[in-house]
């Protein structure tokens, strides 16, 4: 007896590659001429066998499979392969730079490149985890329902761990900016929820999908979101399969389709609502800022503390400069205020730029799929341009390129401009790809940071006043200041007298000022110390002239006790620090 499955008309070859165009197309096509065959059919006509279907499905949808649907997803694979690599690179980055874990924005990123790392993982399998039974249409699906919701389940994971440490990220951002929390504050009180959210969420997420049949194979080789609902479904009841060949049932899903599909758009859209109230808010707290500098007004800028340290050869210039510093004492700490503001005004829109360029790299990522989803619930229909796939499998899996461009980008800027290399852009990339980072690895340096720390509690070691020799030892020195009142040298009591009641007790901003200290005299060490601190982005050479010169000028007839520390005249005993030589 003849088969139902012969009767059915079979569209040409030039209208199937009209219509592979778009798969929806072709399935509706399919679905309606199936309805009117089984509508039309004699009831003595057998249904066909589980092999005439599958035949009958791979001829009708063969256009589409060796088309566009391997065209999607090799371009899904290979931007995946790409983004997977960036990621790993991102992550060795940041492990071999300066900082490495110790900062709470490096913790957040290696999150971010670690969700990135497991959904690409997913999709560089290209299509191979689609059960064999969609190798009709899901080319290169060789696998089972089992392989695919592991690959599906890892898929959703890293998929909403990354949207919602994009969120952390900006809450990060906002607690710096505008809150002024510090780092210890961030570290104990704020971090903790900044990556335990996103884990609760996502693996949250994976765990109703599995409960609730929330995952399903689908026709890009891979389970998805969706109910299931291959084209050999087409009007079939739900539960329907055909052993041997279809053993996923037709229909898995539907029951909890509602619920799944309104925890999605709250998962996808509540970091989206984060991340643009964060962005408002710290570019609130930025442009305050701007306004209270702008305050001040140009002419605040033109008193400026111009005290200069003066080198052997300007001795007699010291009382000029006395009385200079008496002149501009009223404006430095007026300007000290203004540097102090320009520079967390700096930092600030830094820190804001930053919060922009991730949370634009999240919308890059998402902005095609969430154009599908609008224009499905809007439309209720699920046919999608072919163009919007395209777009939707170039463009979902490269958030790890993002990332790393954006971190990338200010080394490469600062490679390029640098004025001793005349630099390609290439090269430029090259080289901030190798560099460290080296501003607290100079040898015998000391951050910043650390720098300031130090200060608070009074630490007066004179760490970093000899950084440019390598070996230290314990020295001894028993010095007074009324050897330099007993000195038959006019000039050095001058220079003494005149850098003691000149020096004030607020920083200068002016490049070789001299740097604050107390009422009773530092260690020598300790004050250039001080001094490399306010002084911005100085080479090693311009540094040690300056310490050379503020040596040879207050001991200037004790050559070759450069290392001695400077006591009161009514407080002189022997005392041993470790000073680096």
């Amino acid at each position: 007896m003849e088969s139902m499955i012969t009767q059915f008309e079979l569209p040409s070859w030039s209208e199937l590659i009209i219509l592979s165009s778009n798969i929806d197309d072709i399935i509706y096509k399919a679905q309606n001429q199936t309805a009117e065959m089984l509508e039309s059919s004699p009831s003595d006509i057998p249904p066909p066998t589980a092999e005439e279907t599958h035949e009958f499905w791979r001829m009708i949808l063969s256009a589409w499979r060796e088309g566009h649907g391997k065209n999607l997803i090799v371009t899904r694979g290979a931007m995946a392969v790409i983004s997977f690599t960036s990621s790993v690179i991102f992550i060795w980055m940041i492990l071999r730079s300066s900082d490495g874990l110790k900062t709470t924005q490096h913790r957040l990123l290696i999150g971010l490149c670690i969700a990135d790392v497991i959904y690409s993982s997913t999709q560089i399998l290209f299509g191979h985890s689609g059960p064999k039974e969609l190798d009709y249409v899901a080319w290169n699906a060789h696998g089972n329902l089992n392989y695919c919701l592991v690959n599906g389940s890892l898929r959703q994971f890293g998929l909403f761990l990354g949207t919602w440490y994009n969120a952390s990220l900006c809450l990060f951002y906002l607690a710096v900016v505008k809150y002024k929390k510090s780092d210890d504050f961030v570290t104990k009180k704020i971090e903790p929820y900044l990556h335990g959210v996103p884990f609760i969420i996502a693996l949250g997420h994976v765990v109703l999908r599995l409960s609730t049949e929330g995952l399903n194979p689908s026709v890009g080789g891979s389970c998805s979101e969706f109910v299931y609902n291959p084209p050999h479904c087409f009007g079939a009841e739900d539960g329907y399969r055909l052993e041997g060949f279809f053993d996923t049932p037709c229909g898995r899903g539907r029951s909890s389709k509602r619920l799944n599909e309104a925890i999605y758009f709250i998962i996808v859209f509540s970091p989206a609502i984060i991340m643009i109230a964060s962005l408002a808010l710290i570019y609130k707290s930025v442009r305050e800022q701007e306004k209270k500098i702008a305050q001040y007004g140009i002419g605040s800028l033109r008193f400026r503390s111009t005290v200069y340290l003066p080198l052997p050869d300007e001795v007699s210039h010291t009382k000029k400069s006395f009385l200079s510093s008496l002149i501009v004492r009223p404006f430095k700490k007026r300007n000290q205020e203004q540097t102090t503001k320009k520079k967390m005004q700096f930092k600030s829109r830094t820190i804001m730029n930053k919060a922009v360029a991730y949370s634009c790299s999240w919308l890059m990522t998402w902005i095609f799929w969430i154009f599908y989803l609008v224009h499905n619930l809007i439309r209720e229909s699920s046919r999608i341009p072919l163009t919007i796939l395209y777009l939707f499998c170039i463009f979902m899996p490269l958030q790890g390129v993002y990332n790393l461009a954006i971190y990338m980008h200010p080394r490469i800027i600062s490679a390029k401009r640098s004025k001793r290399e005349q630099l390609t852009w290439w090269q430029a990339f090259v080289k901030a790809f190798r560099s460290h980072d080296k501003r607290s690895r100079k040898r015998g340096a000391m951050p910043s940071s650390q720098r300031n720390t130090a200060s608070a509690k009074g630490n007066k070691s004179s760490a970093g006043f000899y950084s440019f020799v390598e070996k230290s030892s314990t020295i001894k020195a028993k010095a007074s200041l009324s050897r330099y009142h007993e000195s038959p040298s006019e000039n050095v009591r001058d220079v003494k007298k005149s850098l003691m009641d000149s020096l004030d007790e607020e920083e200068g901003e002016a490049p070789f000022l001299v740097p604050n200290v107390s009422s009773s005299p530092q260690s020598l060490s300790s004050l250039t110390s001080q001094h490399d601190s306010s002084i911005p982005d100085r080479d090693d050479d311009t540094l040690t002239k300056i310490r050379k010169g503020m040596i040879n000028t207050i001991g200037k007839e004790h050559e070759g006790k450069k290392d001695q520390l400077f006591d009161d005249d009514n407080n002189a005993e022997e005392r041993s620090i470790t000073t680096p030589v």
